[in-house]
């Protein structure tokens, strides 16, 4: 979501601009890079870095540039923007980004996802509060000045979208295991190739094991980017595979216990949405410093969620002969409420009046 406040009471979408279809000649791309890069060392000592710089950097920011920087200048200037993650996709609105900074207006980010601010050496996390006044969180707070507990839009939003469901109770346990996405760079620490090939390593091993249980019935609800092994496609298909843009309607009621296997967004609507959920995530993959990603880890273990062993999660899984027993319980379900009110508040249109307190 990316909007402008143009004053205290008037809240405006930004204009979709279609200006990032620069006709790519690779030749004379690679021949203008050259030519900066001589025009610089003419004047300046030999520098690889900034060399490198040029070369890689986005058509959007040399060749192209003109073109956008004037399409920008045409929008007036409002005295503050709300983004939430979407501008990342746009550079255009970079460019309206940086208009703003450079007049001394308001940037106002919200928080993308649920582990966004709270992970170890987060690049995204590092750029938002370089160019925000605010960083507007899902309910957390820190030390940081720039850190306001606010609510989820995009949370607000799947309310919205989806209705509460029951809890299924069947002879056959029915689980949807979400696969996340692996990166073989990353954002942060933790998402790199080394690390998420040992998470898929510990990912089929929780599978073999599932697939030994009689009573339990498997479905893999996978997404671009969920398999780095190109050796073990023959293994996952042993298992029913929804396709990857099967969209979270489609599972939400229709499974006694979904999984997921990394912090996300889809946790907090598992449980805004009474939808029965587990996070597995073992303790031999990367272990997590900062304090409000332990703190969330912690609510979600005393609310009975979260497994960091492999036995442990089976022989639960193999205990619940009736789900809502665990599910409905009075501790767990108070658990719930802490973690969705500190890291998973749904927003409400009262809270406009704090963005508008901010402006």
């Amino acid at each position: 979501m990316i909007f402008s406040l143009k004053s205290l009471f008037y809240i405006n979408f930004l204009p979709t601009l279609k200006l990032e279809n620069y006709k790519i000649d690779k030749k004379k791309i690679f021949q203008n890079r050259v030519n900066l890069i001589k025009i610089h060392e003419t004047k300046n000592t030999k520098d690889d870095f900034l060399n490198n710089l040029l070369l890689n950097m986005p058509i959007n920011y040399i060749e192209n540039y003109e073109i956008i920087f004037n399409e920008i200048k045409k929008i007036s200037l409002s005295n503050a923007i709300y983004i939430d993650g979407n501008e990342v996709k746009f550079d255009y609105v970079k460019f309206y980004i940086a208009e703003l900074k450079l007049n001394k207006k308001k940037i106002l980010t919200g928080q993308h996802s649920l582990r966004s601010g709270i992970e170890d050496f987060d690049v995204y996390f590092d750029y938002s509060k370089s160019i925000s006044n605010y960083y507007l969180t899902w309910g957390w707070n820190d030390k940081l000045s720039l850190i306001t507990r606010y609510s989820s839009t995009r949370v607000f939003s799947s309310l919205k979208k989806y209705k509460k469901v029951r809890v299924l109770q069947n002879g056959e346990l029915n689980i949807c295991f979400i696969l996340c996405s692996f990166s073989r760079a990353g954002d942060c620490l933790p998402d790199n190739y080394l690390e998420n090939l040992k998470a898929e390593t510990t990912r089929i091993a929780l599978l073999k094991d599932i697939k030994k249980q009689k009573k339990i019935k498997l479905v893999l609800k996978p997404r671009e980017g969920s398999f780095l092994f190109n050796n073990k496609k023959k293994f996952y298909n042993k298992f029913s595979i929804l396709k990857n843009k099967t969209r979270m309607y489609e599972i939400f009621g229709n499974f006694n216990i979904v999984i997921f296997e990394k912090i996300s967004l889809g946790i907090a609507e598992c449980i805004h949405l009474n939808q029965p959920t587990i996070l597995y995530y073992p303790k031999n993959l990367y272990k997590q410093k900062n304090k409000k990603y332990n703190e969330l880890l912690y609510l979600l273990k005393k609310a009975n969620i979260y497994f960091d062993d492999k036995n442990k999660m089976l022989r639960f899984l193999n205990s619940k002969k009736d789900i809502s027993l665990w599910w409905d319980n009075k501790n767990n379900l108070e658990n719930r409420k802490k973690f969705l009110k500190g890291f998973a508040n749904s927003f409400e249109f009262s809270d406009l009046s704090k963005l508008k307190k901010l402006v």
